[in-house]
């Protein structure tokens, strides 16, 4: 949605928005305004991170070359997760600048001379650029991961695991999760939505099940590494030494 005197950014998308058929890479998008605070203040939003996304980005598209209409808001959620990171830190960057603050504490540990250890609990603070965030390339398509152990379908063996990649559905479906005590069931369902077959069988839940641990964080570390904004961030602590990683919040310019 255009508006009238708002700051607007191009963004050049690796992997286009799909409309009518027809793809797009180049987005023009545009500040976030007091009509957008009101709508993602909404109570259905403070539950819901990834349709707080969707319709931040719904909302600040200003313009699509080329598009005969705006997308609509399951077409954004069809979108890979590298490109929605893409197109929300662009909307970041051209409300508030390329400044992101990052507060975190130390999950290390100190020993004293007794050999006795205590949490660090260090706060930890930076100030970094949007533009010094790592972006991960590789080409938004489907990934081929070899399984170790395999999954065993009518006497075969079956160990080429083709996976799509996350988009605006998956993350919607896990995000809206506050049920963590059934990580299981939950890591079970990740997986069967993202693994389109395996040597051209699709499988059951059942058979997603029945895959060794090893090959089921196999598939998720390759989901984890696809392409796009690499949204954590490096800590290293001066008071104990401890290195960690923390999410990046590119939502906080909204509080």
């Amino acid at each position: 949605m255009k508006i009238e005197n708002c700051l607007e950014s191009e963004v050049k998308l690796e992997c286009g928005l799909k409309i009518n058929g027809k793809e797009f890479k180049n987005i023009i998008v545009r500040e976030v305004v007091g009509y957008d605070e009101e709508a993602i203040s909404q109570p259905k939003f403070k539950k819901n991170a990834s349709g707080l996304i969707i319709e931040l980005i719904s909302r600040c598209i200003a313009e699509i070359p080329g598009a005969e209409r705006f997308p609509s808001q399951q077409e954004l959620k069809d979108l890979p997760i590298g490109i929605l990171d893409t197109l929300t830190l662009a909307i970041r960057k051209v409300t508030v600048g390329d400044d992101i603050e990052i507060k975190a504490f130390c999950p290390g540990f100190l020993e004293d001379a007794q050999g006795n250890r205590k949490p660090c609990k260090k706060p930890y603070e930076a100030l970094i650029s949007i533009n010094d965030i790592e972006i991960k390339k590789g080409a938004y398509v489907p990934i081929e991961v070899i399984l170790s152990r395999g999954i065993v379908y009518e006497g075969k063996v079956l160990k080429k695991a083709t996976l799509r990649l996350v988009d605006g559905n998956v993350q919607e479906t896990f995000l809206k999760t506050t049920d963590f005590t059934k990580f299981g069931e939950l890591s079970t369902e990740f997986i069967f939505k993202c693994v389109i077959d395996i040597d051209g069988v699709i499988p059951t839940e059942d058979m997603v099940r029945s895959m060794s641990s090893k090959d089921r964080r196999k598939i998720t570390e390759a989901l984890k590494n696809a392409p796009g904004p690499r949204t954590v961030h490096e800590c290293i602590c001066e008071t104990c030494g401890e290195v960690w990683e923390t999410p990046i919040n590119i939502l906080d310019f909204l509080a």
